[in-house]
């Protein structure tokens, strides 16, 4: 969906975000205020997946950094 709606571009914005999240969490750094920066970045650029997509997403990569799944 990533690929259609942003293109390779945007495809590898993702991706780079994904692995800043990634640190931040790591490092226990503010995921939450780097949540809140990509999620408005994303939708003023018309990549993001949409509201429940998001959200599943976000929650499944939680429940893998805590160790829960």
């Amino acid at each position: 969906t990533t690929l259609h709606r942003a293109g390779p571009v945007g495809l590898a914005r993702v991706r780079h975000d994904g692995a800043r999240l990634e640190r931040a969490l790591a490092a226990g750094d503010d995921h939450l205020a780097l949540l809140a920066e990509l999620n408005r970045d994303y939708v003023r650029a018309n990549i993001t997946l949409g509201g429940v997509a998001d959200l599943i997403g976000i929650c499944y990569a939680l429940l893998i950094v805590g160790g829960e799944i």
